[in-house]
């Protein structure tokens, strides 16, 4: 059976509450259904802590902190979140 590819994305590289759950996260998805890959902005604390529990972590170049404002209007709910 073909893996679903997860990809979990956080602006910082920090060790937060939000990377803490997002490290929970793919930490506990089953390895024999997700292929995951974490990634964020440079390297950091974050990305040690992915590679000592065995995931894949992908730095990536930020120029600016995520903002719902960033995505088109026709893109975004009432309440400033995305949806397809």
């Amino acid at each position: 059976m073909r893996k679903i590819r997860v990809l979990e994305m956080i602006d910082r590289s920090s060790l937060g509450g939000g990377q803490a759950a997002l490290l929970g996260l793919a930490a506990h998805l089953d390895s024999e259904r997700f292929e995951v890959l974490i990634s964020a902005k440079d390297g950091g604390p974050l990305a040690d802590e992915a590679r000592r529990l065995g995931l894949r972590f992908l730095p990536v170049p930020f120029k600016k902190t995520f903002s719902p404002t960033l995505i088109p209007k026709n893109n975004r709910s009432q309440n400033g979140t995305a949806h397809d």
